[in-house]
């Protein structure tokens, strides 16, 4: 009898702690600042950063269909 116990009470709180997770996580990782101050990208100077390095690959938007 004292084994379903121990086992039902083990269920009983491992289901708690999963329902529960993530505000036990955000305790215990708080949040850093390098995380939630980030910059938008700049999209145009990805854009030609990656032609610089990469000039032979013209990706979907570039291709030539034939007529």
């Amino acid at each position: 009898m004292l084994n379903k116990f121990v086992l039902l009470t083990i269920i009983a709180l491992s289901g708690s702690a999963l329902v529960c997770y993530p505000q036990i996580d955000s305790l215990l990782n708080s949040i850093n600042n390098t995380t939630t101050n980030t910059k938008t990208p700049n999209w145009d100077q990805e854009y030609k950063t990656l032609r610089t390095i990469f000039p032979t690959k013209q990706g979907h938007g570039n291709q030539k269909t034939q007529t």
